[in-house]
């Protein structure tokens, strides 16, 4: 997403230490108000949940632990909606992983979709993306500030001689790493309480709840998942209660330049 949560953002390039932005949202279906949950979240650099390395951020039943971990800026924004959830991930690299790898550059018309949670059954057939490929290998933007528009050219360079330096400069590649995220969505009834399994914490000095419960985020640092808590919410939300997988990707990850 855009940095005011507006619009889907048109590229999936970011610098190491940006903060992707993501939206999760339900399909509002019968009139019946639904509220989405991030379960749980795993960061993976190829489009498997159960790869290694990997990097859990958000556990426990929605207490995302990337800043407390890593001492990053992630955290679930304020609720504004009980349809969609808010959350903001630092971009980052594995331990031990090298920029160094141009990314690939894959058909600009084609992403990786991104399912939503339809209360008919787990997902839809066809989700919406949230983000688009749109490879850049001279690591400019169309409409940039510096008015680069991503092709090869001249500035201030040799246009007679091809290899002075500075016209490869303005040719040479942007190197990416490669992320995909996996995510566990569940969607409630608004009428269900916000509690221990159905909670959206971020680490802010303290834990904190997306809507304000802060109560149900004590347990983040030890174990959300009590069996009161399972026999309390079998009793409240019943069948009320959609879930899904979904996933993100790919995101590129490439050094940050200062």
């Amino acid at each position: 997403m855009t940095a005011d949560w507006q619009f889907e953002r048109d590229s999936n390039q970011y610098a190491l230490g940006d903060l992707i932005n993501v939206e999760a949202s339900v399909k509002q279906y019968f009139h019946v108000p639904l509220r989405v949950f991030v379960d749980s979240c795993v960061a993976t650099m190829e489009p498997n949940a159960n790869a290694n390395p990997n990097h859990i951020f958000i556990e426990n039943h929605g207490c995302m632990i990337d800043a407390k971990v890593t001492g990053s800026h992630s955290q679930f924004m304020a609720r504004s909606e009980d349809n969609k959830l808010h959350f903001q991930l630092e971009a980052f690299r594995f331990q031990g992983q090298t920029i160094g790898r141009p990314a690939s550059n894959p058909n600009p018309n084609h992403s990786q979709k991104v399912p939503q949670i339809n209360p008919r059954g787990n997902v839809l057939s066809k989700p919406k993306s949230i983000l688009r490929p749109r490879p850049n290998i001279y690591g400019n933007e169309p409409g940039h500030p510096d008015g680069h528009t991503g092709k090869p050219h001249s500035h201030g360079g040799n246009l007679e001689n091809p290899t002075h330096p500075d016209n490869i400069a303005h040719t040479s590649p942007t190197f990416f790493d490669t992320i995909y995220l996996s995510c566990h969505l569940k969607a409630t009834t608004v009428s269900a309480n916000v509690d221990v399994e159905y909670k959206a914490c971020s680490f802010v000095n303290t834990w904190r709840e997306a809507g304000g419960n802060d109560g149900v985020c004590q347990c983040c640092d030890s174990s959300c998942a009590t069996r009161r808590a399972r026999e309390t919410n079998k009793q409240q939300i019943s069948a009320n209660i959609w879930e899904g997988d979904v996933q993100l990707g790919p995101i590129f990850i490439s050094e940050k330049h200062v």
